[in-house]
């Protein structure tokens, strides 16, 4: 990573990255319209004895690409041919999407397996299972 000083980013090339990081995530000729859903809260009724689920919504772009088999041999069976990788501007959430999630890209539905942030704090790295 470059350093700066103390070794910190600079304030302006951080803006420099965030500002072509969120573009390549927007592009509309190579990223994807997704839905992200996160269940954010639950609530009970007690005197029915049930619990429903309340969710945020989120409507972004971002890219998504199939797993290296090389991911999928070195995660020891957590992923599978088939599960995809989402990267999403974390600017677009008021809340970390997590492991339960979904995202949506046209008909197809994912289960989020994983949820990172990268180090500078740009995007999420969401990867899916197909449901």
């Amino acid at each position: 990573m470059n350093t700066i000083g103390t070794g910190t980013l600079h304030t302006v090339q951080k803006a420099a990255i965030t500002a072509d990081v969120v573009a390549l995530l927007q592009d509309t000729v190579t990223a994807t319209s997704v839905v992200v859903d996160s269940v954010t809260a639950a609530s009970f009724d007690a005197a029915r004895g049930t619990s429903a689920p309340s969710t945020a919504q989120v409507s972004t772009t971002g890219w998504m690409s199939n797993l290296a088999l090389r991911e999928i041999v070195d995660s020891g069976g957590a992923y599978q041919a088939g599960d995809r990788r989402l990267l999403v501007p974390s600017a677009d959430f008021t809340t970390a999407p997590e492991v339960g999630a979904t995202f949506r890209a046209g008909s197809d539905r994912y289960a989020v397996l994983t949820s990172e942030l990268d180090p500078l704090g740009l995007f999420y790295e969401l990867i899916g299972r197909r449901t």
